[in-house]
């Protein structure tokens, strides 16, 4: 078996054990049951704040993913300034106090 060391951040998908890759399969249906027992049985809305050098083509497949679950997501493309006001506004507010 190749070390961590070896592969950087971890092992490549095709040399996981089948186990781990049942486990992270797609499957929308036991989303929504995890999404149902957590309060959130018709799924919500929630917004992703991105910087406008991000792929937004990527961030369009990963919301059609949650689409298919009922989490319904607003990409707002925003330009680098206004974006990491926007984030550190948001880290001000969830620190610990």
């Amino acid at each position: 078996m190749t070390s961590y060391a070896e592969t950087g951040w971890g092992l490549p998908y095709d040399q996981w054990p089948q186990d781990l890759k049942d486990q992270y399969a797609y499957n929308p249906t036991a989303a929504k049951a995890l999404l149902a027992a957590a309060g959130f049985p018709t799924g919500f809305n929630t917004d992703i704040v991105v910087d406008s050098a991000v792929d937004t083509d990527f961030l369009q497949i990963v919301k059609s993913y949650f689409t298919a679950i009922g989490v319904n997501i607003d990409i707002k493309v925003m330009d680098r300034p206004p974006g990491l006001l926007m984030l550190k506004q948001v880290i001000n507010r969830t620190r610990w106090r």
